[in-house]
């Protein structure tokens, strides 16, 4: 089959979120109790001081890719057209709703290794590709997607946690920007180019805030303004249980006669 639309999914759009066997719950490893203690004490201090930006950027990743899980909002607008997302991203799985103006509006789930999308007629057309004529018949209907499928990493990697993690890259040269309050909370930025393969145009500029005290998790992800395009993310909740379950009666993308 040929869903030529599907490999044109947005990588920064699919954050645009974050877990590895159906069902499974993820919470924090320190009890409530202990972390309403620890909220109420004097923040620690921040991992990040000395660090140039190269260490500011590494450590914030890999603090995201080894915590539980995390909630992102993400907006994307070009001229007329704006994009939502709102994800919950874990190890492995995630979930990630979207709504598109003009009306589209689609799920797309992870659980296991198996990726689902479900959507309306717009959002299967004008989002992922589908022909008009086999998208009538698949309003609503969830579609599975498996690894080496036409779509599955494109999918798939805007929604886990690890994918989200590694669409928050940047190159050099990185340069600092001085603490400030994001999303309202301190935070330190880095800002650098953006990565051909993160889908934004040539020489994007974009900064990563990362907490400025305890760990060094990301806040925000905000893209230099270009041209008529803005992108923003801003990133919480984390550690929070996420409970995924995969969908029944599932129809194999293989499957599908376009």
């Amino acid at each position: 089959m040929a869903l030529a639309a599907l490999l044109a999914v947005g990588a920064l759009a699919g954050c645009a979120s974050t877990s590895t066997n159906p069902g499974a719950a993820y919470q924090a490893a320190q009890p409530v109790a202990t972390r309403a203690s620890a909220a109420q004490a004097t923040p620690a201090a921040s991992s990040l001081a000395g660090l140039p930006a190269s260490g500011v950027l590494g450590t914030a990743l890999s603090t995201m890719k080894a915590a539980v899980s995390v909630h992102a909002d993400v907006r994307e607008m070009q001229q007329s057209r704006i994009a939502v997302y709102s994800d919950d991203s874990a190890d492995g799985a995630g979930r990630q709703e979207i709504t598109i103006s003009g009306g589209e509006h689609a799920i797309v789930l992870v659980v296991g290794k198996v990726t689902y999308i479900k959507g309306n007629e717009a959002a299967l057309t004008g989002y992922f590709g589908f022909p008009a004529a086999a998208a009538g018949r698949l309003v609503n209907r969830w579609i599975s997607f498996r690894p080496g499928d036409t779509g599955y990493q494109q999918l798939t990697s805007g929604v886990t946690l690890a994918g989200l993690a590694g669409q928050l890259e940047l190159t050099g040269p990185l340069t600092i920007k001085a603490p400030g309050m994001v999303a309202g909370q301190s935070a330190e930025g880095v800002h650098g180019t953006v990565p051909a393969s993160a889908g934004a145009p040539a020489g994007s500029k974009a900064t990563l805030y990362v907490a400025a005290g305890g760990r060094a998790l990301p806040v925000s992800y905000r893209l230099d303004r270009t041209g008529s395009l803005q992108f923003a993310a801003t990133f919480s909740r984390w550690g929070e249980r996420l409970h995924l379950i995969a969908p029944s009666q599932a129809i194999p993308v293989t499957s599908i006669s376009l």
